[in-house]
């Protein structure tokens, strides 16, 4: 299993989700955030913007982008990400990306309070 803190799913779970994480911010690449100060303001940013990045945070050369997947009830019941070479995913394809995954997956309907108290 990745860890949450440092994938797009799991901070889109985090964001989102019910999920919590572990505590332990272990270290994948120089770009993980270990500091769970830096991850509050991640997951923060992430429910603003109603998707995930990972930009080279669990694997070197590989970023990520992840959007939650609603139940009818308005609970976040999965995640669809998209991953691939970060060379060829800058910070705008990944925010192309983001707003793809959002118009397919009903994010863009997502509970605005639950979004925004979670």
């Amino acid at each position: 299993l990745a860890p949450l803190h440092c994938t797009a799913l799991g901070k889109a779970f985090l964001a989102f989700g019910d999920a919590h994480d572990s505590g332990t911010l272990e270290r994948f690449t120089a770009n993980t955030i270990c500091d769970t100060t830096a991850l509050e303001a991640e997951i923060a940013t992430t429910r603003q913007r109603g998707y995930a990045i990972d930009n080279e945070e669990f694997s070197a050369g590989v970023s990520c982008v992840a959007a939650p997947v609603y139940d009818g009830e308005g609970r976040m019941a999965a995640a669809v990400g998209l991953s691939g070479p970060a060379a060829r995913n800058n910070a705008a394809r990944l925010d192309e990306l983001g707003s793809l995954l959002l118009s397919n997956t009903a994010g863009d309907s997502r509970p605005r309070s639950r979004a925004m108290n979670a």
